[in-house]
């Protein structure tokens, strides 16, 4: 109920039980002759022979923890306490359900939080020259705080749901190359037609191009809302109308054509989140290092890094 309460969105009502036992010792131990009892209190967890505590919801049970203070229980007896407990337990649920049927509204009072993951290569952009773009992104999406830390996490946290989803949307179309257009996050999200088309990951780097310039022309060319391109090379256009969405369509269909220039490759290495961190280094000097001393470009991602360059350049940085 207190998580009800404060707005978190669980499924379902859980409720728990204690259940304890009361033996005759001069009696065979059996449901008949033995006393179970619901919903016991201290008194009969200290002189009885069993704390059974049995939680769970209308479907079955979540979790229960049994403690004795005899030489054993048989099967019986258990199952005539799960019985008593289930009992007890869907009494329980229906005061619950009188109570608080659903998750509260969390009002304003309550501050949402989204944690967002930013490749290296994106975390100036995201900043911005003297923190402006980022300044830019609490004020448009009236947000409380934006805060990006060394493992490229960025926090974000506002009063309102609403807002986190608009950072979001203007975040995410930043890393992808769009969101620097004139459509708002709303009118993304909102799209009439989203259109998503499978290109190489090798046509990623010519798709975006320097600081997501092609990708602006291309959004501007076909008069869609957004296009964004993520590290697998999935292309989503976001479109107004399918007229625009086609045209888009095409010219990235075009692009995509075009033979590649030969002297730059791209290897995809998978690794395990674990090791990200040391991946990138201390304020990204370890990827720092490694471009330096290869010639190769890196993107650390939660589950992969994709390294571009000169195939021997891409060779020693991997």
């Amino acid at each position: 109920l207190s998580l009800l309460d404060a707005g978190v969105p669980l499924g379902r009502h859980v409720a728990g039980v204690a259940m304890g036992l009361l033996l005759d010792d001069s009696q065979p131990l059996t449901p008949e002759t033995a006393s179970i009892l619901t919903d016991i209190q201290a008194l009969e967890d200290a002189l009885g022979s069993m704390d059974f505590k049995v939680a769970g919801d209308e479907t079955g049970i979540t979790a229960f923890q049994l403690d004795v203070k005899c030489e054993g229980l048989s099967m019986d007896i258990m199952r005539a306490a799960l019985k008593q407990a289930r009992e007890a337990r869907r009494q329980i649920l229906e005061h619950m359900r009188a109570a608080l049927a659903e998750p509260r509204d969390s009002g304003l009072s309550i501050p949402k939080t989204k944690i967002l993951e930013v490749p290296r290569s994106m975390r100036g952009k995201i900043i911005g020259p003297g923190g402006s773009t980022i300044q830019r992104v609490i004020a448009e999406a009236g947000l409380d705080s934006a805060d990006l830390n060394l493992a490229g996490e960025l926090r974000l946290t506002a009063k309102s749901s609403k807002s986190i989803v608009a950072a979001e949307a203007i975040i995410k179309g930043l890393i992808t190359g769009g969101g620097e257009n004139k459509a708002s996050p709303d009118a993304i999200a909102n799209a009439p037609v989203k259109e998503a088309m499978a290109c190489r990951r090798s046509d990623r780097r010519r798709l975006v191009g320097p600081q997501a310039a092609t990708l602006r022309q291309l959004v501007e060319d076909s008069g869609v809302l957004d296009i964004r391109v993520d590290p697998s090379g999935t292309v989503t256009i976001f479109a107004d109308t399918p007229e625009t969405a086609a045209k888009a369509r095409a010219l990235i269909t075009a692009l995509c054509e075009e033979e590649d220039p030969g002297d730059i490759v791209e290897e995809v290495i998978p690794i395990d989140n674990s090791v990200r961190g040391r991946i990138i280094g201390p304020g990204g000097a370890t990827v720092r290092k490694v471009e330096e001393e290869t010639g190769a470009k890196m993107e650390v991602f939660p589950t992969e890094v994709i390294i571009t360059g000169e195939e021997e350049a891409v060779r020693k940085a991997k």
